[in-house]
C-alpha cells in the first residue's frame, strides 16, 4: 500500500518535470516569393509546439520589421474558441531565423507557461491546404474597394479597402460565420491557406495570411488562426 502511495505522489512531479523540445518550422504561406525585382520579402518564421485537450494551442513564431530593421522571436499561446491570445513568452532575439539558444536560455520559462496550459508538445499535425473538410465546405470571401482619395497617398500604388468573410457549413444544414472584419486602407491582402485539426476535439484551425507594403515598400506577411468547431449543434 506505501509503495502505491509513493507511486501516486510520483505522478504530478513526473508530469511536471516534462521539458519541451524546440518545434520544427512549417511555412504556411502559399506565395512565390521575388528574389530579385522587389524590395524584400518578410515572411513569418513559423514553428507549431501543440495543443491542449480544451482548445488551447502554442506555437512559435519570428516576425521581421523592415520600418526598426528588427525582429521579434516569441511564443504564442492562443485558444481557438475564442481565437485571443492568453499568453505570450518573449524568447529575446533579433535573429531573422529561430535561434536554437533562445529556446534553450528560456527552456524552465517555457516549460512552465506551457505546462500551465496543459499543451502537449506534439506538433500540430498535417496542414491541410483544402477548402473543404468531410461534408464541410470552407467559404472565404472578399469585396475590394479602392481606397477613398482622402485616404490614398499613392505612394506605391493603388490601395485597397477590404471586407472579408469567412464561413462553414453545407447546404443541409446551413452555415456559420468563423469570422469577418474590414482591412483598412493601406492593407494590400487577405488570403485563405488552409487548416489544422485538433487532436482532441472536434475542431479546426483556419489560418489566414495578409500581406501588406512595410516602410521601404518590401512585402510584409502575416498570420491570424481562427477555431472552429465542427459541432453540428453549433450551426443553429
Amino acid at each position: 500500500m506505501k509503495k502505491i502511495f509513493l507511486l501516486l505522489l510520483c505522478i504530478p512531479l513526473i508530469s511536471l518535470s516534462q521539458i519541451f523540445t524546440e518545434p520544427s518550422t512549417l511555412n504556411l504561406i502559399d506565395v512565390e516569393i521575388d528574389e530579385y525585382g522587389g524590395h524584400g520579402t518578410n515572411l513569418p518564421i513559423f514553428a507549431p509546439i501543440g495543443w491542449s485537450r480544451d482548445g488551447v494551442f502554442a506555437y512559435q513564431r519570428v516576425k521581421c520589421d523592415g520600418g526598426c530593421g528588427c525582429c521579434t522571436n516569441y511564443i504564442s499561446i492562443a485558444s481557438a474558441k475564442t481565437d485571443k491570445e492568453i499568453d505570450e513568452i518573449n524568447l529575446l532575439s533579433d535573429d531573422i531565423e529561430i535561434d536554437k539558444s533562445s529556446w534553450i536560455e528560456n527552456q524552465k520559462e517555457i516549460d512552465r507557461v506551457l505546462l500551465k496550459y496543459n499543451i502537449q508538445n506534439t506538433g500540430f499535425g498535417e496542414f491541410y491546404r483544402s477548402y473543404r473538410i468531410d461534408n464541410f465546405e470552407i467559404i472565404f470571401s472578399k469585396n475590394i474597394i479602392a481606397c477613398a482619395e482622402s485616404d490614398y497617398n499613392g505612394e506605391y500604388g493603388e490601395e485597397y479597402v477590404n471586407h472579408y468573410r469567412l464561413l462553414i457549413g453545407n447546404d443541409n444544414i446551413g452555415y456559420k460565420k468563423v469570422t469577418s472584419g474590414t482591412q483598412d486602407c493601406g492593407s494590400f491582402g487577405l488570403s485563405f491557406e488552409g487548416y489544422f485539426i485538433s487532436p482532441f476535439e472536434d475542431r479546426i484551425l483556419i489560418v489566414l495570411s495578409s500581406y501588406s507594403l512595410g516602410y521601404e515598400a518590401e512585402e510584409d506577411y502575416d498570420l491570424h488562426f481562427y477555431g472552429c468547431s465542427l459541432n453540428l449543434s453549433t450551426f443553429k
